[in-house]
């Protein structure tokens, strides 16, 4: 599958605006095309919002809160720094009781995750969110580009593209004797 990764913080206005192009993009793509998030946490009141995206994660709800979360920062504008208001989130949108959110929001498996996220930031030296990349070779912000967000779309479907062509190119392995 060609791996297709959007680097995101719920904190980013930028990235609140992207996700509903970004969501209908995903739906629309074929089998070949394997989408993660990845948080990022270029900041320190991110980390929190890296780890309720883990916590998430681990509890099987990320498409029943992902929406709610940005929602809360963005458009009812509460304090994201607040793990009170992120269990509300999870209690109303998932039915995750708050001390079991807590729980796994301060697990040491996520925390870990976090860590991971962070070293791939920096590997990745990201330039700022949201950024997709594709294949783990071709890094696209919208910083870099002369339109909107919307049009590392674009981009991502050339470089997708360019990617199947090259393994449709690629001689078939010999058989084993």
């Amino acid at each position: 599958k060609i791996e297709v990764v959007e680097v995101f913080s719920y904190g980013c206005p930028h990235c609140f605006s992207f996700d509903a192009p970004m969501e209908a993009w995903r739906a629309k793509q074929p089998s070949d095309v394997a989408f993660r998030r990845v948080p990022a946490v270029f900041r320190s009141e991110w980390m929190i919002l890296a780890q309720a995206y883990y916590a998430a994660e681990m509890l099987g709800v990320t498409d029943k809160v992902h929406k709610p979360i940005f929602d809360a920062i963005h458009v009812q504008g509460l304090n994201p720094g607040d793990p009170a208001v992120l269990a509300k989130v999870f209690q109303d949108s998932a039915g995750i009781d708050g001390d079991q959110f807590l729980k796994v929001l301060n697990s040491f498996g996520v925390r870990i995750k976090v860590q991971q996220a962070d070293a791939l930031g920096r590997m990745y030296r990201l330039p700022g969110v949201p950024t997709l990349v594709v294949e783990g070779k071709y890094l696209i912000n919208g910083g870099q580009l002369t339109g909107t967000n919307v049009d590392m779309l674009q981009v991502a479907d050339y470089l997708i593209a360019k990617e199947r062509a090259a393994r449709a190119a690629e001689p078939a392995a010999a058989p084993k004797s």
